[in-house]
């Protein structure tokens, strides 16, 4: 089926998923949880590519431990500071203030451009 320029290929939006629905999906994969796990493992005991093998590893571990934050040591006047940095928490920000800025920005070129046909304007010549 072709769609027309400007006709949307869903009409009816996002189907609408009912609780049930959700914990029928959450009870499915809770059954396949220990598979899952067991699949990880033999990949990382038994894959060819390091890749592969690093990867599962790394999975594995953040699912059991949590991924690792950030650890950084410095000195000031003989003190050691240590500084916590949770990297996810910290790229969550550097988003949310760049959509700030990218929003700010708009909104400056969208005045700009209503300022057009007079904004470089000196007044009446001769002055």
């Amino acid at each position: 089926m072709t769609w027309k320029k400007g006709q949307s290929g869903n009409p009816r939006g996002r189907p609408v998923i009912t609780v049930m629905e959700v914990r029928k999906a959450l009870a499915r994969a809770q059954e396949c949880t220990e598979e899952a796990v067991e699949m990880v493992i033999n990949l990382m005991r038994h894959s060819l590519d390091d890749r592969i093998r690093l990867a599962a590893a790394e999975t594995l571990l953040n699912r059991v431990m949590g991924k690792p934050k950030e650890m950084v040591e410095f000195s000031n006047a003989d003190d050691i500071v240590e500084i916590q940095l949770d990297i996810n928490q910290i790229e969550t920000e550097l988003r949310r203030r760049l959509a700030e800025v990218e929003a700010k920005k708009a909104l400056l070129n969208g005045v700009t451009k209503g300022l057009g046909d007079g904004a470089n304007d000196n007044g009446p010549e001769g002055t």
